[in-house]
Protein backbone atom coordinates (compact mmCIF):
# COMPACT_ATOMS: atom_id res chain seq x y z
CA UNK A 1 0.00 0.00 0.00
CA UNK A 2 2.82 2.36 -0.87
CA UNK A 3 0.37 4.37 -3.02
CA UNK A 4 -1.43 5.56 0.12
CA UNK A 5 1.82 6.94 1.56
CA UNK A 6 2.88 8.71 -1.64
CA UNK A 7 -0.61 10.16 -2.01
CA UNK A 8 -0.42 11.55 1.51
CA UNK A 9 3.16 12.84 1.18
CA UNK A 10 3.21 14.12 -2.41
CA UNK A 11 -0.44 14.39 -3.44
CA UNK A 12 -0.18 11.89 -6.31
CA UNK A 13 -3.49 10.42 -7.49
CA UNK A 14 -3.92 6.69 -8.09
CA UNK A 15 -6.30 4.30 -9.78
CA UNK A 16 -6.78 0.56 -9.69
CA UNK A 17 -6.93 -1.03 -13.13
CA UNK A 18 -7.77 -4.49 -14.42
CA UNK A 19 -7.62 -6.04 -17.88
CA UNK A 20 -8.45 -9.60 -18.92
CA UNK A 21 -5.11 -11.02 -17.75
CA UNK A 22 -3.54 -8.53 -15.34
CA UNK A 23 -4.17 -5.57 -13.09
CA UNK A 24 -2.68 -3.32 -10.48
CA UNK A 25 -2.55 0.12 -8.91
CA UNK A 26 -0.96 2.94 -10.90
CA UNK A 27 -0.27 6.62 -10.53
CA UNK A 28 -2.37 8.86 -12.76
CA UNK A 29 -0.19 11.03 -14.98
CA UNK A 30 -0.78 13.86 -17.44
CA UNK A 31 1.37 14.35 -20.53
CA UNK A 32 2.50 17.73 -21.85
CA UNK A 33 -0.30 17.73 -24.41
CA UNK A 34 -2.90 17.12 -21.68
CA UNK A 35 -3.56 13.40 -22.25
CA UNK A 36 -4.23 11.43 -19.05
CA UNK A 37 -2.51 8.04 -18.75
CA UNK A 38 -1.20 5.40 -16.37
CA UNK A 39 1.59 2.84 -16.65
CA UNK A 40 0.52 -0.80 -16.90
CA UNK A 41 2.36 -3.84 -15.53
CA UNK A 42 4.60 -3.93 -18.63
CA UNK A 43 5.63 -0.32 -17.90
CA UNK A 44 3.81 0.89 -21.01
CA UNK A 45 1.66 4.02 -20.93
CA UNK A 46 -2.09 3.44 -21.33
CA UNK A 47 -4.19 6.50 -22.11
CA UNK A 48 -7.20 6.86 -19.85
CA UNK A 49 -10.14 7.17 -22.24
CA UNK A 50 -13.16 6.48 -20.04
CA UNK A 51 -14.58 5.45 -16.72
CA UNK A 52 -15.31 2.87 -15.33
CA UNK A 53 -14.29 0.94 -18.48
CA UNK A 54 -12.71 1.66 -21.84
CA UNK A 55 -11.14 -0.18 -24.77
CA UNK A 56 -7.59 0.19 -26.09
CA UNK A 57 -5.88 -1.43 -29.04
CA UNK A 58 -2.97 -3.61 -28.03
CA UNK A 59 0.30 -4.01 -29.89
CA UNK A 60 -0.92 -7.17 -31.65
CA UNK A 61 -3.91 -5.64 -33.42
CA UNK A 62 -6.40 -6.77 -30.79
CA UNK A 63 -8.54 -4.79 -28.40
CA UNK A 64 -8.19 -4.88 -24.60
CA UNK A 65 -10.93 -3.89 -22.16
CA UNK A 66 -9.66 -1.99 -19.11
CA UNK A 67 -11.72 -1.46 -15.96
CA UNK A 68 -10.59 1.35 -13.65
CA UNK A 69 -11.45 2.56 -10.17
CA UNK A 70 -10.21 5.92 -8.93
CA UNK A 71 -8.70 5.47 -5.45
CA UNK A 72 -7.64 8.97 -4.35
CA UNK A 73 -9.78 11.41 -6.36
CA UNK A 74 -12.98 11.65 -8.37
CA UNK A 75 -12.97 10.75 -12.08
CA UNK A 76 -14.13 14.25 -12.96
CA UNK A 77 -10.73 15.63 -11.95
CA UNK A 78 -9.09 13.98 -14.97
CA UNK A 79 -12.03 13.26 -17.28
CA UNK A 80 -14.27 16.33 -16.98
CA UNK A 81 -16.00 15.91 -20.33
CA UNK A 82 -17.29 12.37 -19.74
CA UNK A 83 -20.93 11.72 -18.93
CA UNK A 84 -20.54 9.20 -16.11
CA UNK A 85 -24.29 8.54 -15.96
CA UNK A 86 -24.04 6.47 -19.13
CA UNK A 87 -22.07 3.78 -17.27
CA UNK A 88 -24.60 3.13 -14.51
Amino acid sequence: MLWKLTHRLFGYDYLAWKSFNSGGVARIRRSRDGAVYFMDDHNEPQQLLGYPAFYLQDGFGGVVLYHVLFLTCSPEKYLPRCDFRTYH
